[in-house]
């Protein structure tokens, strides 16, 4: 009897350690992946002497901030350098997020606007459309796209 209760809880074990292991395999694993993209976007935002009080991998998007000098920047993992933009938010003027419906149910699309006189910011947090979007809940993201919203909102120039 004792040696059946002892095989039994030692299957159970097996069984929850066969389900619960890849599940924390890949948890860590796409943590490292972060980090190592987060330290990257760091290094090159450091190329133009900005250093960030926030950085955020969001997805595809990896977004960070200084609220003193405010500096917002951004990227995406797929194209880290090529797509970097730097914005010197006391230089904008408007700010929006955009959010846009399949038949007033599906998100197909969240991001922020960001507009100045001279130049326009398209930061994209979710697009249906593209491959690296789709693996993140999409009503999740657009919660982020307000979270960040209310960051950069109080440092875009009144007029």
């Amino acid at each position: 009897m004792d040696i059946n209760i002892i095989l039994i809880g030692t299957l159970i074990i097996l069984i929850i350690l066969i389900i619960v292991g890849p599940l924390v395999y890949i948890v860590n694993s796409n943590t490292g992946k972060n980090k190592k993209i987060k330290q990257q976007f760091e290094t090159l935002i450091s190329r133009h002497q900005l250093k960030l009080a926030e950085v955020e991998v969001l997805g595809n998007l990896i977004i960070g901030m200084d609220a003193d000098s405010k500096i917002l920047a951004y990227s995406y993992k797929s194209s880290l350098e090529s797509s970097l933009k730097i914005i010197k938010l006391n230089q904008m003027k408007t700010l929006r997020l955009k959010s846009d419906y399949l038949d007033n149910q599906s998100l197909v699309y969240a991001g922020l606007e960001i507009q100045g006189t001279n130049e326009n910011h398209a930061i994209h947090f979710y697009d249906d459309n593209d491959e690296h979007s789709q693996s993140r809940e999409p009503l999740i993201v657009l919660q982020e796209a307000r979270n960040w919203e209310s960051k950069i909102r109080p440092h875009i120039k009144k007029n």
